[in-house]
């Protein structure tokens, strides 16, 4: 669509001469200017007359004043009716706020029924005559919602000017400027509107004819005859469509058939040969860039640098012909760029996988000639790559272009995380120049250059090149050199190649490399590929692939264990036909062992066996063969789908801790009844399914994925997908399905607040962003589906739509899991809650609440306020606060205030929610912390001694150098000038009484020397006072500090120079604690709560770390202090037992502990648990044994459940335990690989405390 508006001729009023001399001039002009057309050699331009300057230009576009011209994502909506009926009470309703007058007079041009919904269309008319280029676009959904507005109207004075002229005469002026004797493709009258004056005019178009190149729009004056208006339409190729340049595809020898050495074969140090010559191919390069007059070597995959020496510039030039022999440099520029282009294309358009370089925009930047000049090339860690210029120029041979470039695939696919175990990166440049020179069939097997790699550049007097034709076995072959053993996993490939195919073998490759990180070796990127060529093709060239890798020594077993499934998933009763495609070798397999719901029971012997299953549930197939070397099971997680209820799936889950966990684990907590299936593809159907909850990660969806989920909707499924790029191969049926147009490719950003949508149940919920994404998630283009979240300066990315036969679509392009959240309703739980409510399924009342203040001394008195999330009448809810674990309830209010009298590190408060169709109960554990004020660390006193103070060595730490956090508490009791919490020599945070210069009385400083200089900053005044505990929380990251008091940012005034960098002499001195390094300023009074972090906290921690007992296993944790309170006559400290920190001289009170014991080695018998806690299990993924340690403050019985993801108890152990710590463990032996969840269970006859957390089994 052209869309431009025009300057035209000011001030009509003049006389007719002038008019119709400037007629004559244009026409002048015009003829003028024809031989320099004839003379450009670049191609035919659109051409335009704007009267106010008399002359002919190109066209132009402009904004159109005084209206608005396109509107998206509009809210509005009238009653349902016909398309012009919801189009006209619109324009009654709406119209005004958009500047559409009621006034307006407007012709109906068109209605189109699209599956985005209707179009109608109308063209704005003055008596019944057309205004000119004024249209009115009105997108709506049969609902009635109005969706997308496009607006060329435009505000209709009277008309200067009357009908004087006939349609000849006017025609006649028309054919006369453009020197035509053709009659007009179009004539009519119309109206024309520019700077607020209408003109009645005669319209006229004239088609492209043997002396009309152009498509002309000519508007004549009716009235006087001047030429008012003349603009070719027409569409022209860009500059860049008759770009092309010489490059070698293949190289001179493949395409030639020659060998190096042969006569005019030779580099002869980069001199021209009639023989190299004519090996050059002509390219078309239609991709490049026109920019300022230059032809650039710049295009969406691939962009010319000068990184490097020596510089030889761009190579930008003004003709459209790169026309370079390989003797100038400009030849190796043109011939990288071609090629990376090719290569990044036929990934991206072809084979479909979105890859990029993760270190800059834009296409893969390259430099051709790097490398100081030398005989070598390289791909770097900014993402680009260079080609040196010695013996024959790297440049020159697309294998040296393609091998460089396959290390970048390398490092995009993996994030950074490339590997170089094996040679395995060197093996994967190799293949990848392999398989795009054997793409053209040139050489063929037998030819002594079939399994070379480097043609040109290698294979000759400077260097030998490499082969994909090597025959070493691995392990045992590997020599430990890199580009050598990379010829392993080059050959293997390429052998696939010859029995698969190129796309087949490049995408099983590409796919299986993003499965990778930096340790991975050659056998793990051969089940890599196995990996994803199940994914991609259902495992489909599996009987072509575990040959090649089975001779490799790859794949030692004798036996690879393949299972089909006929049908995958559908309601019962479901019917499924087994079969077997396993890899069996020295000879066959002979006998079978299914099991079909893992129940360790074989259900068959048959080979392929029919099975019919009657109840829903998601069943794990297990297949057990055996041939006369082997005995090899395997089993198939959640292969088989019965469809009922709920199910949640896992696209990734090979992913710890991805989206669809995080799923599992807040439905578990909102009782919604989820089948969380691990299996990975997708279920042949999901019909059945009440509600299907996908998450995609950072995967998008096959072609079978897309099929099954629009069968899915068309049935009237309801569904919620999440993932940034999981729409990115979606089809045009599954987009309308969604209520979607398109999908907008992302871009790396700054991640900005995400806003509810109006009128939609999101409207009041806003999100501060999301934590952990990959920054460049997809925006959506909702057709008839509402906004759920806009994106403040990115773009719509969640929607919701309700279609046909009832279906509802939920789309999300980030994961609910990375929802930063705020307070309520802004919270996940709030917008899962409100999600599977909006699909059709009310959960049971889910108890929760918050407190405030949340830790202090006793008497503490404490506000709870009630946040549960319930769909019934509050009058049908009854409400249970137990404030201290003793299961006799304390308040049946619904927002309670309580007291806590008695000190108690952390009471577990417990709130039961009852309705009449049971009850729910949550307990938040250790999530108070009252304390007594007499089991800190204390010195005060005239005696208190120079010499008091925590000291950590500084061997046994880590670095503070320029990313931590140190927390603690504080109180301070006597009056002194200056008080050191703590001193690192170059680091120290101090308090200071008294105002000095420009520091604050009654504040805090904090003191840092780094490369910089020294930096001090100064907290506000008073607001650190005597006799009062602080929650203090000091963070340094990399070039900034941040100060939290009680959990509130302090503005701080800075005094010397920014930081920047590690502190200085970080690593060599001790950390004090309670006193400065020299003992001359002893803080007098309490500390306790001491933790240190590294890396630092995030602002949103900090926050939180008043009111937060810290995970003591968070590894970010280096060192903590603190003393179990309302112990008794003894205190045992709880720090860290391997770091090495001393006491000095710290002295107690009458009344207060009259003995402190730390917690050595020798003395940990003497720690007695003062709560409930479990560590988690560990190791975690295991295989088959995990142990679990928790702590009993008294003596109990403890039970341990371990459930599947069906839900289903697969193990119970249980037992009295005494006081202390303790460990259980359990073996998973015959049960199949999966995520297990558990629930540890400690009863100690009043109270009862569960833990619930979730393990991995991998065989």
């Amino acid at each position: 669509m052209y869309i431009a508006s025009l300057r035209w001729i000011g001030h009509f009023s003049k006389a007719l001469i002038q008019e119709t001399c400037m007629r004559f001039f244009i026409l002048f002009i015009l003829i003028i200017s024809m031989p320099l057309f004839a003379q450009k050699a670049s191609p035919y331009q659109n051409m335009e007359i704007i009267p106010g300057i008399h002359t002919l230009t190109t066209n132009r576009s402009q904004a159109v004043p005084a209206r608005q011209p396109v509107s998206r994502s509009l809210q509005d909506r009238v009653p349902p009716g016909s398309p012009t009926e919801m189009a006209r009470t619109w324009l009654r309703q709406y119209g005004p706020r958009y500047g559409l007058d009621h006034n307006m007079e407007y012709a109906l041009i068109r209605v189109q029924n699209l599956p985005g919904g209707y179009r109608v269309k109308y063209h704005q008319t003055l008596n019944d005559i057309p205004v000119y280029h004024a249209s009115l676009v009105l997108s709506m959904t049969p609902s009635g919602h109005v969706f997308f507005m496009s607006n060329s109207f435009k505000p209709l004075p009277s008309p200067v000017n009357t009908w004087k002229l006939d349609r000849e005469t006017a025609q006649a002026l028309a054919a006369e400027f453009l020197n035509t004797d053709a009659p007009p493709h179009k004539a009519r009258k119309m109206v024309f509107v520019f700077n607020q004056t209408a003109y009645r005019v005669w319209y006229f178009n004239y088609a492209p004819s043997k002396n009309n190149y152009g498509d002309w729009d000519i508007l004549v004056n009716a009235g006087n005859g001047a030429l008012l208006s003349a603009r070719d339409r027409a569409f022209y190729h860009s500059p860049t469509d008759s770009a092309r340049g010489y490059v070698y595809d293949p190289d001179p020898l493949t395409r030639s058939r020659a060998r190096y050495g042969d006569s005019g074969y030779s580099d002869n140090n980069d001199q021209d040969s009639p023989q190299l010559s004519a090996q050059r191919v002509l390219q078309a390069l239609p991709f490049l860039t026109y920019k300022d007059s230059l032809f650039q070597l710049v295009s969406p995959y691939a962009q010319i640098i000068d990184a490097e020496s020596p510089g030889t510039g761009l190579h930008s030039q003004d003709s459209a012909f790169f026309n370079f022999s390989r003797s100038q440099n400009g030849f190796e520029a043109v011939n990288v760029f071609y090629h990376i282009h090719m290569a990044m294309a036929y990934i991206n358009d072809t084979l479909g996988i979105p890859l990029m370089p993760f270190q800059y925009s834009g296409g893969v930047r390259f430099d051709p000639h790097g490398l100081n000049g030398d005989d070598n090339s390289h791909y770097t860690s900014q993402g680009y790559v260079a080609f040196g210029d010695g013996g024959v120029a790297d440049a020159e041979d697309p294998d040296v272009i393609l091998h460089e470039l396959g290390h970048g695939l390398h490092d995009w696919l993996t994030d950074g995380l490339l590997s170089q175990v094996d040679g395995l990166s060197e093996g994967c440049g190799d293949y990848w120049a392999a398989s795009y020179r054997r793409r053209l069939h040139i050489s063929q097997p037998g030819d002594h250059d079939y399994d070379w790699v480097f043609n040109w550049d290698g294979h000759n007097t400077f260097w030998s090149g490499r082969v994909t034709d090597y025959n070493a076995h691995y392990p045992e072959g590997l020599v430990g050199q890199i580009h050598t053993d990379g010829q392993m996993w080059a050959s293997s490939l390429m052998e696939i190649y010859d029995r698969i195919g190129r796309e087949a073998t490049d995408r099983n490759f590409l796919i299986g490399l993003s499965m990778l990180n930096e340790s991975s070796s050659q056998r793990d990127a051969a089940y890599a590929f196995i990996e994803a060529d199940n994914q991609n093709y259902g495992g489909a060239h599996l009987n072509d692939i575990l040959p090649v890798f089975i001779q490799r020594g790859y794949v030692t077993d004798s036996i690879t264990v393949n299972i089909r499934a006929s049908v995958t998933g559908g309601r019962a009763p479901l019917t499924v036909r087994f079969s077997e495609n396993s890899i069996a070798y020295p000879d066959s397999i002979h006998s079978w062992e299914w099991d079909f719901d893992n129940d360790g029971i074989i259900d068959s012997h048959e080979r392929a066996p029919l099975h019919t299953y009657t109840q829903p549930g998601l069943y794990t197939v297990t297949l057990t063969v055996t041939n006369s070397a082997s005995r090899v099971t395997k089993s198939h997680l959640h292969m088989i789908s019965v469809n009922k209820g709920f199910f949640l799936w896992d696209a990734t889950p090979e992913t710890a801790d991805n989206g669809a966990d995080f799923l599992q684990e807040r439905f578990n907590a909102l009782s919604i009844p989820v089948r969380y299936s691990l299996d990975n593809p997708l279920p042949d159907s999901l019909t059945g399914y009440r509600m299907a909850f996908l998450n995609f990660e950072n995967r998008s969806l096959t072609a079978r994925e897309d099929s099954i989920l629009t069968r899915y909707l068309k049935n009237g499924g309801r569904l919620y997908l999440e993932g940034g790029p999981a729409l990115n191969t979606a089809g045009d049926s599954l987009l309308a399905r969604l209520g979607l147009t398109a999908i907008q490719n992302g871009y790396a950003h700054e991640i900005g607040a995400l806003t509810g949508g109006t009128h939609t149940w999101t409207a009041d919920m806003t999100f501060k962003g999301v934590k952990n994404p990959a920054g460049n998630e997809n925006r959506l283009l909702p057709g008839d589906a509402d906004t759920l979240f806009h994106e403040s300066g990115y773009g719509v990315t969640a929607t919701a739509y309700q279609g046909g036969a009832g279906s509802i679509a939920v789309v999300s392009s980030y994961s609910a899991r990375d929802y930063l959240e705020q307070a309520v309703p802004h919270t996940r739980d709030d917008f899962l809650s409100r999600l599977v409510h909006y699909l059709g399924y009310d959960h049971p009342p889910y108890p929760r609440f918050i407190a405030a203040p949340r830790t202090g001394h006793a008497p503490l008195t404490v506000h709870f306020t009630n946040q549960s999330l319930f769909y019934l009448d509050s009058s049908q809810l009854t409400w249970s606060w137990d404030m201290d674990g003793d299961l006799t309830p304390e308040s049946a209010a619904v927002h309670p205030v309580h007291t806590f009298t008695d000190p108690n590190t952390y009471p577990d408060i417990t709130l039961t929610v009852t309705s009449d169709s049971g009850s729910t109960t949550v307990q938040y554990g250790e999530y108070l912390r009252v304390f007594n004020g007499e089991s800190a660390l204390a010195s005060f006193g005239e005696e208190a001694p120079a010499t008091a103070r925590l000291t950590l060595p500084a061997d046994n730490i880590p670095a503070l150098d320029s990313n931590f956090t140190f927390e603690g508490w504080f109180r301070l009791e006597e009056e002194q000038d200056k008080a050191y919490l703590l001193d690192k020599t170059s680091f120290n945070i101090y308090y200071l009484q008294n105002a000095l210069g420009r520091y604050n009385a009654n504040s805090l400083v904090v003191y840092l020397k780094t490369d910089a200089g020294t930096s001090i900053y100064n907290t506000p005044a008073g607001s650190f006072l005597r006799d009062a505990w602080y929650h203090i929380a000091v963070s340094y990251e990399s070039d900034s500090v941040t100060v939290f008091l009680n959990g509130r940012p302090q503005t701080l005034t800075l005094i010397g120079k920014p930081p920047a960098g590690p502190v200085a002499e970080n690593r060599s001195m001790d950390l004090t604690i309670g006193n400065s390094a020299d003992g001359t300023h002893v803080f007098r009074g309490y500390l306790d709560d001491i933790y240190l972090w590294r890396p630092a906290r995030a602002a949103y921690d900090l926050k939180e770390l008043v009111n937060a007992y810290p995970d003591t296993t968070d590894p970010g944790l280096i060192f903590y202090f603190n003393c179990n309170e309302a112990a008794g006559d003894t205190v045992y400290s709880k720090g860290m037992i391997d770091k090495g920190f001393a006491f000095s001289d710290f002295q107690w009170d009458q009344g207060r502990p009259a003995e402190i014991v730390t917690a050595l080695p020798d003395s940990k018998a003497a720690i007695v648990p003062v709560t409930f806690r479990v560590w988690g299990n560990y190791p975690n993924p295991f295989n088959p044994e995990t142990r679990i340690r928790f702590s009993l403050p008294r003596d109990g019985k403890v039970r341990l459940t371990v459930y599947n993801t069906a839900g289903q108890r697969v193990a119970l152990k249980q037992g009295v335990f005494s006081t202390g710590f303790h460990e259980m463990t359990w073996r998973a032996n015959n049960l199949a690989s999966g995520l297990y969840y558990y629930q540890l269970e400690w009863h100690d006859g009043r109270v009862r405390h569960i833990y619930s957390s979730k393990m991995l089994l991998l065989k």
